[in-house]
């Protein structure tokens, strides 16, 4: 709780739009997985919590908020600016098929000329390619299923839960950053590779240590 609290107030002192989103998710996520909502008490307190540093901090947010909705150049938002879906589909509609087949970082004329979205993780396929993003897609999907049966499978307070949890919390934070992402840079990219290779090991351990259990119960 005080590490996404602290980066949630960090995100905003950026400000980064995007992270505090992703931030807020992942915080919420983490609190249905871990709860259920059937427990009450982690809830009251987090409000609780919440409340307090609303309290102390309530000038800063009132600036961080001004500073989110105020109008821009063209007479929109930050946010909706940001969230403009239309210059994604612009993007894309206007692109070269060398841009989905080979990528625009191979073929850069084949990228549409037109202005880009805000939202760049969105346009990554036409970056690197649609198989690229094909490829990365499997790789998510994997990494939240490992996630997945580390939580469900193991009760709470199990350390294979906890780290279901942790690894969860990292990679979402990741993969929602649409808003200029740099999972892609160099640094950034090989931690992601790090985590997943520990996520990798703790799922196998996991399913070891299950049918393990398993086996010693029918014997």
């Amino acid at each position: 709780v005080i590490i996404l609290s602290s980066l949630f107030i960090q995100s905003f002192i950026l400000p980064s739009l995007s992270s505090t989103l992703s931030l807020i998710f992942v915080f919420g996520l983490i609190v249905l997985l871990e709860t259920g909502f059937n427990n009450l008490r982690p809830i009251l307190v987090l409000i609780i919590i919440s409340m307090i540093i609303i309290f102390f901090l309530k000038d800063f947010f009132i600036d961080q908020y001004i500073l989110r909705v105020k109008k821009i150049e063209g007479g929109s938002t930050q946010i909706a600016y940001i969230f403009n879906i239309l210059n994604t589909f612009l993007y894309y509609s206007n692109a070269d098929i060398l841009a989905y087949v080979f990528g625009g970082d191979i073929f850069p004329s084949s990228l549409a000329s037109t202005h880009k979205s805000e939202l760049t993780l969105l346009l990554m396929p036409l970056r690197y390619s649609v198989l690229w993003a094909l490829l990365i897609g499997m790789i998510l999907l994997t990494i939240i299923k490992y996630c997945r049966f580390l939580i469900i499978r193991h009760p709470i307070n199990n350390i294979n839960r906890t780290l279901g949890l942790a690894f969860m919390g990292f990679f979402i934070v990741y993969i929602t950053n649409l808003h200029y992402p740099s999972f892609n840079l160099h640094g950034n990219i090989e931690l992601f590779f790090i985590m997943a290779a520990a996520l990798s090991t703790s799922y196998e351990y996991a399913c070891k240590e299950i049918q393990y259990s398993s086996n010693k119960g029918h014997a």
